[in-house]
């Protein structure tokens, strides 16, 4: 591949001057270019930002970006070192925290900063591509990078993607000049002397800073030291260059893995996810996208404590972040091995998906920016990976010629999107590649006239036939545009929820659903939400949808149920929730409710072995060793039930239902003074549970103090107007003459 093409081959860019590609501020009408591309590509920035400034979730942050701002915030106040192996990749955290401690953790101020980046980065890719074909590629290919819609979206998030834009561009700019000499045989390249050792360590150095934003560049990094190593064309010794881009990366990557080691105890270059990323990518349920470790908890906030958690579980012990990788490793391995046609053909879609015009949303999504952002609108119906990869292909064709130099280029492309699919596609993670296909989609617009008129007829037909079969294969509807809406939606919703408006959550939740029917977690959220705002055969319905949905949803057949119970439904209630434990038989909350279910049914055994497989699962939960505690005071088992309602006590000192639970003991044993006792003391923690208020009244009743009663049974009604008890307590004391606190 080193070998040099036939002198006689005519390449792009030869018609323009060499002084013209070197320097791109000369005494030419279009001298100011690359200040033209940063201005589009800055305006482009702004006027999204500014669109989307009335966008009633401008304001808000999702996913991952939630993450980092919080990150960043400890770092800004001080905890520049951390804890633990790094799980993240920190690098644009730390530059957030940098920010946040020079100007204070202001979002849009963060926003702004990667509008400017974006437009450096912009002007860097038309640098790089002016260098090896010409101005007029130049131009185009910084204007296609700074009005990608994907870009301008990207640069608008707390996201790390506009700084992955910046350090690909930044890498690309220095790799231009040492294959342009190769191609010319300059008398003095680049890659020489002290210059060429400046612009090989530096490439050294954004390549690293490049893994500390997204750790599988570290396969860009080893196709750049192959190239440097190989081929045999480039000015200086093969080892020197190689040394000086592994040293360049060194720099940068060895202050980690020096605080990894110090801090978590382990070396690691970067991060410690790469078992649990390999695993959701590869394992037997994967879909080519991102699936949570365990079902519905696809949050940054969890997936670290479950990784951590089910690597644990699996070994019977505390595990290091080394260990818990590798536990995920080998259960993927585990499953490839076990169906390797399957994992076949998860690779072959995860291809198509990598290449689709689609944009996978994680937590933020493009389409929702869109109805906000008319630059987006426009922009994104036109220009697109659909459009974006065709191009490529054809910019490879036209510069066909110039293989023998443009390899390192292919390599780069082919070795990142492989690393892609082997672990899992969203918009983001593909987002590198796009300065790298911008880089042959100018040449190919430009150059295609040219092209088409000097080609025979089935050269033409050749080209034309490949391009439009990728056209197709990219624009083929592997997924909707809706669903990355709802997929927004939705996370706005659980934005919505944990600001305690149940009816604005609502709103996102049915209109995530609308958008994606079979959308379960959309309908079960819906449900939750109808609930609490009482509207309860709504909410049974929107858990039927989500049931309907996905029949294993063991979270909405507990809700379902729930409900079914405030509705009067108690036999088909009793069926939800069976259904939810069969369903996930760890599941604590819908055992509890399956317990709870058959107390109230009489089916006390089957209640308490629902009760002891809670205790089981979690011997830590002090609800329930109330419910066991109850259970077995109706049973008449009252010194049983005293010893599981102490244990929930010892848990939690404030446990209001266990004094409830012991005093209902107490007083069943005629020890009425303790029974008060405990009752007034639950009040005293929690002086609006109605129930509490009724113990006590019937205990003072027992007591003989009948005025102290009535009036527990009064504040009982006022808190619970449909206590039945309460009121037919009430009217036998009524029939009784007041008598005062007799003791």
């Amino acid at each position: 591949m080193s070998g040099a093409p036939p002198s006689s081959t005519r390449r792009i860019g030869d018609r323009v001057a060499r002084s013209e590609v070197a320097s791109p501020f000369t005494a030419h009408p279009l001298r100011s270019w690359p200040a033209g591309i940063f201005a589009c590509a800055l305006a482009a920035g702004l006027i999204h930002l500014g669109a989307l400034q009335s966008a009633p979730w401008s304001h808000v942050l999702l996913g991952d970006g939630l993450s980092y701002d919080r990150w960043a915030r400890e770092i800004a106040s001080g905890d520049w070192l951390g804890r633990d192996v790094f799980y993240q990749a920190p690098l644009y955290p730390y530059l957030l925290g940098a920010l946040y401690w020079i100007a204070g953790p202001d979002v849009l101020a963060v926003r702004l900063l990667q509008v400017l980046l974006g437009a450096v980065a912009a002007v860097l890719l038309g640098l790089a591509t002016a260098r090896l074909f010409g101005r007029r590629a130049g131009i185009v290919a910084g204007l296609m990078l700074g009005l990608y819609p994907p870009v301008v979206f990207s640069d608008g998030l707390v996201q790390k993607s506009a700084l992955d834009i910046l350090l690909v561009c930044t890498a690309a700019w220095l790799m231009a000049p040492l294959i342009a000499d190769r191609d010319a045989a300059t008398a003095a390249p680049s890659g020489a002397g002290a210059r060429g050792a400046v612009r090989w360590l530096s490439l050294g150095l954004a390549l690293g800073a490049l893994m500390l934003t997204r750790e599988n560049a570290a396969v860009l990094l080893a196709a750049v030291v192959a190239w440097a190593l190989i081929d045999a064309s480039l000015a200086g010794p093969r080892a020197w260059r190689a040394g000086l881009v592994v040293a360049g990366a060194a720099l940068v990557l060895a202050p980690v893995a020096v605080r990894n080691a110090l801090v978590g105890g382990e070396f690691h270059l970067t991060t410690s996810q790469f078992g649990p990323n390999f695993y959701i990518g590869n394992h037997a349920g994967a879909n080519g996208t991102y699936t949570s470790l365990r079902p519905r908890r696809g949050n940054a906030t969890y997936e670290r404590q479950d990784a951590v958690d089910m690597a644990e579980a699996a070994a019977g012990r505390t595990v290091t972040p080394a260990e818990v990788s590798s536990y995920f490793t080998t259960r993927a391995l585990e499953d490839i091995r076990a169906d390797p046609r399957g994992w076949l053909a998860l690779l072959g879609r995860k291809t198509a998906l990598l290449w689709n015009a689609v944009e996978i949303a994680d937590s933020d999504d493009q389409y929702t920016a869109a109805e906000w952002s008319p630059l987006l609108r426009v922009t994104g119906t036109v220009w697109h990976m659909g459009v974006l990869a065709p191009l490529a292909v054809l910019g490879v064709v036209v510069t066909w010629p110039r293989r023998w130099t443009l390899w390192p280029l292919y390599l780069l492309i082919a070795t990142y999107a492989s690393s892609v699919v082997l672990f899992y596609v969203f918009a983001r993670y593909r987002l590198p590649l796009v300065p790298l296909l911008v880089v042959f989609a100018a040449p190919g617009l430009v150059e295609a006239p040219r092209h088409w008129r000097t080609a025979r007829g089935p050269a033409r037909a050749a080209v034309a036939g490949l391009v439009v079969a990728v056209a197709v294969f990219c624009n083929w509807p592997l997924l909707r545009p809706d669903d990355m809406r709802a997929t927004m939606h939705f996370n706005l919703g659980v934005v919505q929820m944990q600001a305690d408006r149940p009816a604005e959550a609502a709103d996102e939740f049915r209109l995530a659903a609308t958008l994606r029917p079979a959308f379960a977690e959309a309908h079960n959220n819906l449900g939750i939400v109808l609930g609490e705002l009482a509207r309860l055969d709504e909410a049974s319905a929107a858990f039927d949808r989500a049931i309907a949905a996905d029949p294993g949803f063991a979270r909405a057949l507990t809700n379902s149920g729930e409900v079914l119970q405030r509705l009067g439904r108690h036999d088909l209630a009793r069926e939800r929730f069976e259904r939810a434990a069969a369903a996930d038989s760890q599941s604590t909350r819908a055992l509890s409710a399956l317990g709870r279910a058959y107390a109230s049914s009489g089916q006390l055994d089957r209640a308490e072995a629902a009760f002891r497989k809670v205790l089981a699962i979690a011997p830590d939960s002090a609800g329930a060793y109330n419910d066991l505690a109850a259970l077995l005071g109706r049973q008449g088992r009252l010194e049983e039930a005293a010893v599981q309602s102490r244990r929930a006590l010892e848990l939690d000192p404030r446990n209001v239902e266990a004094e409830n639970n012991l005093a209902a003991v107490a007083a069943s044993a005629g020890r009425l003074e303790e029974a008060a006792t405990r009752l007034t003391r639950a009040l005293a923690l929690d002086p609006d549970r109605a129930q509490t208020h009724y113990n006590l009244g019937a205990v003072r009743a027992q007591q003989g103090r009948l005025d102290e009663a009535r009036a527990e049974f009064e504040r009982t009604l006022a808190l619970d107007a449909g206590h039945a008890q309460a009121a037919r307590a009430l009217e036998a004391l009524a029939r009784q003459p007041a008598t005062g606190a007799r003791r």
